[in-house]
């Protein structure tokens, strides 16, 4: 599991609780949090954030700060999610299910975002 975080101490518990002993490994990007987001990562799940920024040169992209998590990673598959995004446990075992095949190097998956009482769909 990948992930970018900046002050998200509100949104940590929904994200990981449910799905975070699913994964070998887990990488987290702290791009500048004030509200406690690493402490709360440690104390609560034993995840020590790696430090990162965004920079203003390459308009706060967050790709530096990914590619920071991902090569952090030693697990053949990654998982990348932001800590607004849910997922299911059942959804996190159908993946990880999948055939591990040389000849893929990724999954296109259908993405809902729910934005008041629409039903937005993207793909990740």
């Amino acid at each position: 599991l990948c992930m970018i975080v900046k002050d998200e101490v509100s949104r940590l518990a929904d994200c990981l609780a449910p799905i975070v002993d699913l994964f070998s490994d887990v990488g987290i990007v702290d791009t500048g949090s004030t509200d406690g987001t690493p402490a709360l990562l440690a104390e609560r799940y034993g995840i020590v954030a790696l430090r990162g920024a965004l920079d203003a040169a390459h308009c706060n992209s967050k790709a530096p700060a990914r590619n920071q998590a991902h090569a952090a990673q030693r697990a053949a598959w990654i998982l990348t999610l932001d800590a607004d995004e849910r997922i299911d446990r059942d959804q996190v075992q159908a993946l990880r299910d999948m055939p591990d095949d040389d000849d893929r190097a990724g999954y296109f998956l259908p993405w809902h975002t729910v934005r008041g009482s629409s039903v937005v769909e993207d793909y990740k």
